[in-house]
Order: C-alpha cells, then structure tokens, then sequence
C-alpha cells in the first residue's frame, strides 16, 4: 500500500456511535481522509464537524453524494434508512459500509446484495466483535481442529440499560425505525459470530418478549408504545449439526455490555468472553476431561498487536483489493436469521434459514 493513498470518505450519521465509534476509529489510519459529513441533526452534525475537522458538511445525503467526489461512505444511521443510503451510494459506484443489521428485512437485504454482487465495490458491515483478540483466537483454535467437530453454541449478549421503566422511548424502541428490538442490535453480532466461527444457520426456534409495552418520548412530550423486543431467544441447529441457544437482553440488572460464548466440540471447549478480551478459557484432551478442568490461556500476544476496527480495515480493503471485513454477503446472512427467530416466534415453532 502506498503512503500516499488515501480513501475520501463521507460519513453519514453523526451520533454517538458515528462519532465516537466510527469516526473515532478512522483517526487511527492515516489512508482515509473525511472530507464530508451528513445528519439530520445540525447540532450533533455541528458538533463532529468541528471534532474531527470535516470541512463540509449536509443534512441530506443525496446532495452529499453528488456534490463530494467520495470514494467511500459510511452509514452510521437508524435501520430503516440503511437499505436506501447504501442503494444510493453504490449505484454512484462508491463503497459502502453499513452499520448493523444490515436492512429492516431479508428483502431489503437481499437487494442489497444483488445490487453490491453487480457493482464489485468493496461493502462491509460493522460486525466489530470480530476484532476482539479472544473471538478470533477463538475463531483459530476451531479452525486448527483442536477442539473437533463442535456440537454445542451457548451465546448470550447482556446490557441492562432498559431495566428503567422510565427510559425514554428511542428509536431502537420502535419497530418501524429499528425493524427488531434486541434480536438485531445484539442477537446480530451473537449470530455473526456464530456464523464466522462454526458455520450456516440450519434452522431456529425463537421467543421474543417485551416487558415494558410503553416509555416516555426523548422530548418529553408524552409517551409512547415499545413495538420491540426487549429479550430474545432461540434454539438452532446448524449446516453441521451443531445445536445452541443463543440469548440477548435490554434488562440484565447491572450489565453494561456482557458478551460470552461456550463452544464444546468432540475433543475440546472453548469459552470466549468480551470483557476479557486477551485471553480464553481452554480445554483439551483427556487428562482435562477426566477432571473437569478448564484453564485460563492469553491469547497470543501477535493477535493483540493486531488489533484493528472495521472501519480501519474497510479503507484498506478499498486500496488492497482484499476483503478483511465483514461483507454484504455476512449482513444479507444475519438477516435472514434474524428474520427466520422472528418468524418462528411468530408461529411458535421451528422454521428453516432461509425462509424462502
């Protein structure tokens, strides 16, 4: 890669995670250059802008698009407008990446995809606990064949913001904007991780519940209902045979951001915990089994060094030709899990992955 290369970006969505997740990351990487900003907020698109220097800044994208000679976009906004942003800009045959879920249904997903197959750019979406240290030890330990042929997923994704009842009623709480509740906002990542460390999703057995159906509105003028889910769960069977339960939740007293994972295979577990992201638990072999032993191993201290972000790997993807991230092919896949849960708590029964 030249030092000289640089990718102009325009980022779309300045709220926090705009910010102080994406925008944030791109300071480490001296490839891109954020030459544009776009929010439907002038006042967190004020704010960005003079943080990280942008000189030009828009409140509707598609002016952005066509004024500002980008190479690149990225789309940190509400759900529901994921689908047309990305649309838009690839068919500008500029590169696209997406925050997560992908789109508000596999329909929306899956053109998407067609439209980022047809284009050949680079796309990619913000699945970032692939980055931690301990996922992909993780992901190479199940690789290498250590651990056998795995048979077990356990995965639970735990915050406990929404245990207030008096929480205002945001738009991940609101199914038009949002598309799921906590399914996609972290069943998304739990499913992508899944998918990237053991394989294709077979078929699901879901349960969605919310517990508080009403919030007060962020501006304090009334309330509103909550059309989401607040906890979500569901039983799976994956392409190899491998069976799990996969669990996430707005209402785990205490918890912050509480990621962990149980792996058991014919010859070996593995336990991954994002807390603890430079290190896992580890067992193998006999001696191990026989005394129900588990031990504490760092991970590798080149894995840590390594570590990187999505929107860092993005650019250099864009002047590398290769494809490090997550793509559109990953986002249309969790879709169509996501929908599949949604479905089969709808019916109360097992569904297969696809639904059509």
């Amino acid at each position: 890669m030249s030092t000289k290369a640089v990718v102009r970006l325009g980022m779309i969505g300045t709220g926090g995670m705009g910010t102080d997740g994406h925008l944030a990351a791109y300071r480490q990487s001296p490839h891109v250059e954020i030459v544009a900003a776009c929010d439907v907020n002038p006042e967190n698109l004020a704010r960005a802008a003079q943080r990280f220097s942008i000189p030009a800044t828009y409140t509707d994208y598609r002016e952005m698009l066509v004024r500002e000679a980008l190479d690149a976009v990225d789309v940190v906004t509400p759900n529901d407008s994921h689908a047309q942003i990305s649309l838009d800009a690839l068919g500008r045959h500029i590169n696209v990446l997406c925050e997560k879920p992908l789109a508000l249904n596999r329909q929306q997903a899956r053109e998407m995809l067609a439209v980022a197959r047809k284009s050949g750019l680079v796309t990619a979406v913000n699945f970032s606990y692939r980055n931690v240290p301990a996922a992909r030890f993780i992901r190479e330990i199940i690789r290498s064949g250590e651990i056998g042929e795995v048979y077990h997923v356990i995965a639970t994704y735990n915050q406990g913001w929404a245990v207030d009842p008096n929480s205002p009623r945001v738009w991940r709480l609101n199914k038009a904007v949002s598309g799921t509740g906590v399914l996609g906002d972290l069943g998304s990542h739990l499913i992508d991780l899944v998918r990237w460390w053991v394989g294709e999703f077979r078929s699901v057995l879901g349960h969605l519940k919310t517990f508080i159906t009403e919030r007060p509105l962020p501006d304090g003028s009334g309330r509103a209902p909550v059309d989401v889910d607040d906890a979500a769960s569901f039983m799976m069977e994956l392409e190899n045979g491998a069976t799990g339960v996969l669990f996430c939740t707005r209402f785990a007293y205490a918890r912050a951001n509480t990621q962990r994972a149980e792996i058991y295979g014919t010859k070996g577990g593995l336990v991954y915990d994002n807390e603890r992201p430079n290190e896992i638990q580890f067992a193998a072999g006999d001696f191990m089994r026989k005394h129900r032993q588990y031990c504490t191993m760092p991970v590798p201290g080149s894995i840590i060094a390594s570590r990187t972000t999505t929107m860092q790997l993005f650019v250099d993807d864009i002047l590398n030709g290769t494809t490090t991230t997550p793509t559109f092919e990953d986002g249309a896949a969790c879709q169509e899990v996501l929908d599949a849960v949604e479905e089969s708590a709808r019916v109360g029964g097992w569904v297969r992955v696809p639904l059509d």
